[in-house]
């Protein structure tokens, strides 16, 4: 009985972790393809974001395109709060953090 409870106390964690992987992921696909459509130059493309995060969403069993739609409605969101041109700075940071994040993989 105690083996079970550890054994569903670590999917939940290990789903947690999943999630917060893919959600992060879904960000960096959002941001660096903003990023790219303003110019910017970085190591890693959009594209190859996306090929990572369909990887993890092959993996983990989630939907790839829910996180990426999450992480655009929480820029736009962010956008009407702070100021297109607040947003998007913080977007080209955020893209640069992706690009560093990627190179750790």
């Amino acid at each position: 009985m105690v083996a079970v409870a550890v054994l569903v106390a670590g999917q939940a964690q290990a789903k947690a972790s999943n999630e917060a992987v893919m959600k992060a992921t879904g960000e960096c696909v959002y941001v660096v393809h903003v990023a790219e459509s303003n110019g910017a130059r970085l190591n890693h493309s959009s594209e190859q974001w996306a090929q990572v995060i369909h990887m993890f969403a092959e993996r983990y069993k989630l939907d790839a395109k829910s996180y990426v739609d999450k992480a655009k409605a929480k820029y736009r969101k962010r956008s009407k709060v702070m100021g297109a041109d607040e947003a998007l700075s913080h977007m080209m940071q955020r893209a640069k953090a992706c690009d560093k994040e990627l190179e750790g993989l």
